[in-house]
């Protein structure tokens, strides 16, 4: 039976962004082995792989073959995260109360800053505003009067444009 290969070839064709590791990893390619697939998915993004190599039917088997071993995962897991959650959760309720008191005293400390440099902005915020808004207009009409030469060059010179005057 021959085996398929996974190449960097192939992937470099449809765009994957981490060939040097594939390479490091296989620089002749990939024949399809359980080693080399355990391989893969502890070293790979092997969810790329499925979502942009692989076939519509071969990418469902995928997800149909990975769901039962995810839900395994997550109920494996389930009883570790909460135990550490649980033993966090003193630790994390001091951080954040420590941590609501130095952000309140920090806002006080910084707001006649912050207002100060607010008043300064909006004065300098403003005479930017106008400035742009000139240069807008500017630009507008340029573009405008760029517009029309092109119609007339289209249209061929002489022709003219409708309502050229507004």
């Amino acid at each position: 039976m021959k085996r398929s290969r996974v190449t960097v070839e192939m992937l470099e064709a449809a765009g994957a962004c981490n060939v040097e590791r594939f390479k490091a990893l296989w620089p002749d390619g990939a024949t399809l082995t359980m080693k080399n697939a355990l391989t893969a998915v502890r070293e790979l993004d092997v969810v790329w792989f499925v979502d942009t190599i692989m076939s519509p039917p071969a990418r469902a088997a995928y997800e149909k073959a990975c769901a039962p071993a995810w839900a395994a995962y997550e109920k494996a897991c389930a009883p570790a995260r909460a135990a550490y959650e649980k033993a966090c959760a003193p630790a994390w309720a001091a951080y954040e109360k420590a941590c609501a008191q130095a952000w309140a005293a920090y806002k006080k400390a910084c707001a006649p800053a912050w207002a100060a440099y607010e008043k300064a902005c909006a004065q300098a915020w403003a005479a930017c505003d106008k400035a742009r808004a000139e240069a807008r207009a500017a630009y507008h009409k340029a573009r405008a009067e760029a517009l029309l030469a092109a119609c007339r060059i289209h249209f061929k010179e002489g022709v003219a444009c409708a309502d050229e005057t507004a």
